[in-house]
């Protein structure tokens, strides 16, 4: 059922005599959930890879569903080449949620298929750690990598300077560095001129 989904229990709220008995209604509130983002009934996970399962491809369970079934992939299923790049997506049909009808609640057996939405699974590659280039041949790793880009044309270049960022500071202090043009050249309203009438 959807967030928000009313359930209604018709006639059993407070009874008095000689009136009609208000209803009970049930109002669900979804709870956020630690591995699975929902939207109507798609699901959607955020799946971390290593370096070596994006460029080589791999095998293996991926993620425990909500009913505890672990969900297996294979990213070289009947021979496929593919690099995964972070922010990559694939959609697993029919491992969404159960798609809410009314006329599911009047079902004869909970054996009839139940219609669902679809999983989708966004993988986030895992670079190594600063210290995994000191423990192999950095050279042999150069040879066996696609080359690095060329220089982008420029008259003139200058040597960055740089340091750590963390983008939590982009833009901060932007209200502080904004000038007013206007409050400096005059352009600014003067409240003594008045609109005369003609």
């Amino acid at each position: 059922m959807p967030d928000g989904h009313k359930i209604v229990f018709s006639g059993e709220g407070d009874q008095e005599p000689e009136m009609a008995a208000g209803d009970i209604v049930f109002v669900l509130s979804q709870k956020p959930h630690d591995a699975f983002e929902r939207a109507g009934a798609d699901l959607l996970a955020h799946i971390r890879i290593t370096l070596s399962e994006a460029l080589l491809g791999f095998e293996r369970v991926i993620l425990t569903h909500l009913d505890g079934r672990g969900i297996r992939f294979d990213s070289r299923r009947e021979g496929a080449r593919k690099i995964y790049k972070s922010g990559d997506s694939v959609i697993i049909r029919g491992e969404g949620m159960p798609i809410w009808k009314k006329e599911m609640a009047g079902r004869k057996s909970t054996s009839e298929p139940v219609a669902r939405g679809d999983l989708f699974v966004v993988f986030e590659v895992e670079m190594p750690s600063d210290d995994w280039l000191e423990t192999l041949d950095v050279k042999m790793l150069r040879s066996l990598l696609p080359p690095g880009k060329p220089d982008i044309p420029a008259a003139v270049v200058d040597e960055a300077k740089f340091e750590e960022a963390d983008l939590a500071l982009f833009g901060d202090g932007d209200e502080d560095a904004w000038e007013d043009e206007d409050e400096f050249d005059g352009g600014g309203t003067d409240d003594s001129t008045q609109c005369r009438n003609q």
